[in-house]
């Protein structure tokens, strides 16, 4: 459904940084939990960078939008970052 959504949505150019944080937060939980269950001893970058790779498999997005939502989901998560300020960029 996850890529179904993401899909239509890149589509029809419909790319907000909104929908692209929430797309991604969406796909890197669902892929952290699986990353989790079957690879335990990834850690650290490689886990990041598997992440990553594995959103864009799912999404089929451009690895450097990827990674970017997913910098600036870091940032929001430890405070350096507004999410409300990255929501509202047009």
């Amino acid at each position: 459904m996850l890529k179904m959504m993401a899909a239509d949505n890149d589509d029809a150019y419909n790319l907000t940084p909104a929908f692209i944080l929430e797309t991604v937060a969406s796909a890197k939980f669902f892929v952290a939990n699986a990353l989790e269950k079957y690879s335990r001893n990834v850690t650290g970058s490689r886990h990041a960078s598997k992440i990553a790779v594995a959103i864009k498999g799912l999404l089929d997005w451009p690895i450097e939008r990827i990674e970017h939502a997913l910098a600036q989901l870091s940032a929001i998560e430890e405070g350096d970052l507004s999410k409300k300020a990255v929501e509202s960029v047009l």
